[in-house]
C-alpha cells in the first residue's frame, strides 16, 4: 500500500487591523457638509440639534410654521401688563389691528335727527379702545338697532295706552261724547292754544285725562252748543289747515320714504310730531290731537 503525502503547512493568518484611534475628548462629530455653508454660532448649534437632514428638510419646517403662524412679519406681540411703556406698545398693537390714526377717520354716520356731537364723541371712545373701522361700525349698528327696538316699544306702548284711555272715554262720555270734544276745541280756542301745545298737553297728562281738563274748562265758558264750531273749522285750526284728503296723501307718501320710517322709528322728534297730526288731520281735527 503506498502511504499519503503528509498534508503542507496552514498559511500564517494575517495580522488584525489596529483599532480606531478614539475621538478626542469634547469634538463634535462630524457635521454634514451643507451646515459647512452656515457660519459657526448660535445659528448653526439651533440647526444642528433640530436634526435637518438637508436644506430641503430645512426649507419645509420653515415653510410648515410659516402655515401655521402666518407672515412672521404680521405676528402681534402683546407687552407685559407691568411694562412701564404699556400704553405706547399698546398703540403699536392697535395700530397693527387697523385702528385709524384718529378718532375722526372712523366716519361714523349720525343718525337722522341726532346730535353730531354724540358721534363724535363716541369715536373717540373706539379710538380709545383700540378699535378698527369694522369694530366701530358694528357697535353702532348694535346700538341704533337698541336704541331703535326700545323707542318703537315705547311708542307701541303709549299707543296702547292711549287707545285703551280713550276707548274708556268714549264709553264714560257715551252720548255727550261729541257734545264734549266741542267743548275741549272751545277751550282750546278761547287760550289760544295751537297743535303743539295741544299735543304736549296730551303727552304730559295721557288723551283721557287731557280732553278732561280742557272738556271741564270749555263748561266753565258757558259754551253749550257744540254746532258753533264745524268739524273743518276744528281741523284748520289744530292742523295747520291740513285736509283729511291731504293727511291722508301724506301718510300714503310716508309708508314709501325708507329714510323718514327709519328717523321715526329712531325717535326722531320732529317726525314722531308730524305723524301725531297727520293722524290727527285723518281722524277728524284738533280734538283727535289730544285724544289720538
Amino acid at each position: 500500500m503506498t502511504e499519503a503525502a503528509p498534508a503542507a503547512p496552514a498559511a500564517p493568518a494575517a495580522p488584525a487591523a489596529p483599532p480606531a484611534a478614539p475621538a478626542a475628548p469634547g469634538a463634535p462629530a462630524a457635521a454634514p457638509s451643507w451646515l459647512e455653508a452656515i457660519p459657526a454660532g448660535e445659528t448653526r448649534t439651533w440647526v444642528e440639534a433640530k436634526g435637518f437632514k438637508d436644506p430641503a428638510n430645512l426649507a419645509e419646517s420653515a415653510r410648515n410654521l410659516e402655515k401655521l403662524t402666518g407672515d412672521l412679519n404680521s405676528i402681534v406681540r402683546l407687552p407685559k401688563a407691568d411694562a412701564a411703556d404699556y400704553d405706547a406698545q399698546m398703540a403699536q398693537v392697535y395700530a397693527k389691528l387697523g385702528r385709524p390714526e384718529k378718532p375722526a377717520d372712523y366716519k361714523l354716520p349720525v343718525p337722522q335727527g341726532a346730535d353730531p356731537k354724540f358721534a363724535e364723541e363716541a369715536a373717540g371712545w373706539f379710538h380709545e379702545a383700540g378699535l378698527n373701522p369694522k369694530q366701530a361700525q358694528k357697535l353702532v349698528e348694535k346700538w341704533e338697532a337698541k336704541i331703535g327696538g326700545a323707542t318703537k316699544a315705547q311708542q307701541d306702548a303709549i299707543a296702547a295706552r292711549d287707545a285703551t284711555q280713550m276707548a274708556e272715554l268714549k264709553t264714560e262720555w257715551g252720548q255727550n261724547y261729541d257734545a264734549n270734544a266741542a267743548l275741549v276745541e272751545k277751550a282750546a280756542q278761547g287760550f289760544g292754544m295751537n297743535r303743539d301745545q295741544l299735543l304736549a298737553l296730551r303727552q304730559a297728562m295721557g288723551p283721557a285725562a287731557a280732553m278732561k281738563f280742557m272738556q271741564q274748562i270749555g263748561a266753565k265758558m258757558g259754551v253749550s252748543d257744540p254746532a258753533f264750531i264745524s268739524g273743518e273749522q276744528r281741523q284748520t285750526n289744530f292742523n295747520g289747515g291740513m285736509t283729511k284728503a291731504e293727511a291722508e296723501a301724506r301718510l300714503a307718501a310716508i309708508k314709501g320714504d325708507s329714510e323718514w320710517i327709519k328717523g321715526y322709528t329712531r325717535g326722531d322728534a320732529d317726525k314722531r310730531a308730524e305723524m301725531t297730526r297727520l293722524m290727527a288731520a285723518k281722524t277728524g281735527g284738533g280734538v283727535m290731537a289730544i285724544g289720538h
